[in-house]
């Protein structure tokens, strides 16, 4: 009983929203079959992420007018399972990536130096720095600093100016 317009963007966001409208719209106007593979997107009335496989026909009505007809397949467990492949191969070539480098060298230091950046450029990071506690856990001595924009923090730092990271890790 309610306007399509009106249930779509209850449900969906309003990017695609309004475009689902026009190929309901433009489906019935003008019979033309509209067909859409792999959408992903947060709905408004449940938050959760879902995908669908869906396609619009129109279609006559029993009594004699026009309509439009979707027919459309949770593709949901099928783009999450995609999601995950996607990431674990991204994990794989990094770790390929990291043996490559890291496997003719044998100066610590430049094994350091090398995994960090590698690490800097696969997270796309600012910085990335590696340290090492002292024996009593006050101190941080700084490694390797890999920074493209920033000056090294270079020497030892007091643990305190981790306690945000160590908050953050808990």
């Amino acid at each position: 009983g309610r306007d399509l317009d009106d249930v779509m963007h209850l449900l969906w966001p309003r990017p695609f929203a309004d475009e689902a409208v026009r190929h309901f719209r433009h489906t019935l106007a003008s019979g033309e079959r509209f067909e859409s593979r792999g959408f992903y997107e947060r709905r408004h009335d449940t938050q959760a992420v879902e995908s669908y496989d869906w396609m619009l026909e129109r279609v006559r009505l029993p009594d004699g007018s026009l309509g439009v007809a979707c027919y459309f397949y949770d593709a949901t467990l099928r783009h999450q399972a995609e999601e995950q492949l996607r990431r674990q191969g991204e994990r794989d070539a990094f770790r390929v990536a990291l043996e490559d480098t890291l496997r003719p060298l044998g100066d610590a230091s430049a094994i350091v130096e090398a995994a960090a950046r590698l690490l800097a450029a696969d997270l796309q990071a600012d910085r990335v720095v590696y340290g090492e506690f002292d024996d009593r856990g006050e101190q941080v001595e700084v490694v390797a600093d890999v920074s493209l924009r920033m000056p090294s923090l270079g020497g030892k730092l007091p643990c305190e100016a981790f306690a945000d990271l160590k908050t953050a890790l808990r």
